[in-house]
């Protein structure tokens, strides 16, 4: 029916109610053995589509045709076109046409543009696009010409590994863009909570060997050793609430922009902790006043930055926030491996004897009271 799909089609009219309403779509394994010569307008004007699985299935080997083939997928935020092979493709004209929120394109060696030659806005729209090496969409630039990863391309690739080297305080934030295998003698965290009143910041680990994509995270081992971290598909990171995680990870070179944040009180200053120096046990960050007057603050690839919100504390300020390391959930203070009542008994135990022991001081008032009591309950009833 022309270039549309049939799935978008009745009696030869496009659906538009169907092409909206289709919020993801699945490419069956079995799909494998089909090598369509047209894979044009596959997903045209799918608005609301969020994610496509298993792209790996799609063999473009013989496709010739990849006209507007995600045309107005505003709602997409990553394409993994890694599989894909497109020495064949001769078309690729709007193929990325509007994606307004699309962030990132991954592709492989067998991506090629070079049969291309209707490619005029192939990338018009894509205000989010930003390429491995930082590049960011200019509207005056969407045809092929910036269909590739590297020095000025809107593209990225995967990595199968990354070679880290810790500095002498013996870890280092970091992110990627994949899930990686951590090696031996390297452990990754997060930074649960971060409180500058009191000069602390929680450091928790992430259980298992595996540090997921786009995580930021604080690898620690040997320092001035050099370690391996390794590509997987297993992203899965158990013993830990990601969410939670103040590391903001940057996979690719950014600049952390200026802003205000509203509260129930009205405009508030934001602190974010920026380039992180690191110090021995303590973070000493260089500061970034979160005003409309200030630009932002250049971060490289694969690095990881400090957010805290509603700091008070002002540019000139000096801060040192002090790390507690903890190995494992810091709510599990009798190391039993589990959250449970005999946690709370710990803490009460603790509390009777007017003792006090930093693990028990799980909100990290400098106190163990009620406090730490309720904060461990909470977390029991958030996992029932």
């Amino acid at each position: 029916k022309g270039i549309i799909p049939d799935w978008l089609l009745d009696d030869n009219h496009l659906i538009e109610g169907i092409a909206k309403n289709v919020t993801s779509a699945v490419i069956d394994p079995s799909f494998a053995a089909v090598k369509p010569t047209s894979v044009a307008a596959w997903f045209y004007n799918c608005t609301a589509l969020r994610l496509v699985d298993g792209l790996q299935y799609l063999d473009t080997s013989e496709a010739t045709d990849m006209l507007a083939m995600f045309f107005k997928c505003s709602n997409l935020r990553s394409l993994d076109l890694s599989n894909f092979d497109t020495r064949k493709v001769t078309d690729m004209n709007g193929m990325f046409g509007d994606c307004t929120t699309l962030e990132s394109i991954y592709v492989g060696e067998q991506w090629n543009t070079d049969a291309v030659t209707s490619s005029d806005v192939m990338f018009r729209g894509c205000y989010s696009l930003v390429g491995e090496d930082g590049t960011r969409f200019k509207s005056t630039d969407t045809d092929k010409s910036r269909a590739h990863y590297g020095e000025g391309g809107y593209l990225r690739r995967h990595h199968s590994e990354y070679v880290v080297t810790l500095p002498a305080a013996g870890y280092t934030t970091f992110s990627a863009a994949e899930a990686l295998i951590l090696p031996d003698g390297l452990d990754a965290y997060i930074v649960t909570d971060g409180d500058p009143e009191a000069a602390v910041a929680t450091a928790t680990l992430v259980e298992g060997r595996i540090v997921p994509a786009n995580l930021g995270v604080l690898l620690r081992g040997t320092a001035g050793a050099t370690y391996t971290l390794t590509a997987t598909d297993d992203a899965e990171a158990d013993g830990v609430r990601l969410d939670e995680n103040l590391l903001r990870a940057v996979t690719v070179p950014t600049v952390v922009q200026a802003g205000l944040f509203d509260t129930e009180e009205g405009n508030t200053t934001i602190m974010r902790l920026c380039n992180l120096v690191l110090q021995g046990e303590c973070f000493e960050p260089v500061l970034m006043h979160m005003t409309p007057d200030v630009e932002g603050v250049n971060m490289p690839a694969n690095t990881a930055y400090l957010a805290l919100e509603n700091v008070t504390v002002t540019v000139s300020s000096p801060l040192r926030l002090s790390i507690v390391w903890t190995e494992g959930n810091p709510y599990d203070v009798n190391g039993d491996g589990s959250v449970n009542v005999g946690d709370v008994n710990t803490v009460l135990n603790l509390i009777l004897a007017e003792a006090y022991d930093a693990k028990c001081d799980v909100n990290r008032d400098g106190m163990v009271n009620v406090g730490d009591v309720n904060a461990i309950l909470a977390d029991i009833l958030s996992n029932q």
